[in-house]
């Protein structure tokens, strides 16, 4: 796994959490086309200055391009580790990543707290593997549980299901 793979697998889990992968996708695909298409600002991130002052215009363009607060803070760590040269390679892998998710479908009688959610991704993982996107649904008609799904699987562990299958 190169260090860009690393990069971009960081943001797509912190994105998926924060349920802004897709806005994320976006803002990345802006900020590139901001950088890398102005040789201005371009020859100014390969140059030696400070890293404060390259901190202050990332954030100066992505305060124009109205970029969320966790691409912002993934920007500036990049910044920091002086790995700018590789957001292209950042930005291709994170497109990987969004394009070979898996969607899951987490329908409950109830809403899910969120100290379940952990517990429901582990489940998740295990029966459906990994770069899940999870979407939570209520259904009342369930009475009590929930139902996983992903693609043609599911998991019924409703009341509903259970009162059905006798």
């Amino acid at each position: 796994m190169t260090i860009a793979n690393k990069y971009a697998l960081l943001l797509f889990k912190a994105s998926t959490k924060d349920k802004i992968a897709d806005q994320a996708e976006e803002e990345l695909s802006s900020l590139q086309q901001a950088i890398f298409l102005s040789p201005k600002v371009l020859q100014y991130y390969n140059s030696p200055s400070e890293r404060s002052i390259k901190e202050s215009l990332i954030v100066k363009i992505t305060t124009q391009y109205n970029i969320s607060t966790l691409v912002t803070n993934f920007m500036k760590q990049i910044i920091k580790n002086n790995r700018i040269e590789l957001l292209p390679e950042i930005i291709e892998s994170y497109n990987l990543l969004m394009n070979n998710k898996k969607l899951v479908e987490v329908t409950s009688a109830r809403k899910v707290d969120k100290a379940d959610y952990t517990k429901i991704e582990r489940i998740a993982e295990k029966e459906f593997g990994s770069n899940l996107e999870i979407q939570y649904n209520v259904e009342e008609d369930l009475i009590g549980g929930m139902i996983i799904r992903c693609g043609n699987s599911s998991l019924d562990a409703s009341i509903a299901g259970m009162l059905k299958r006798g």
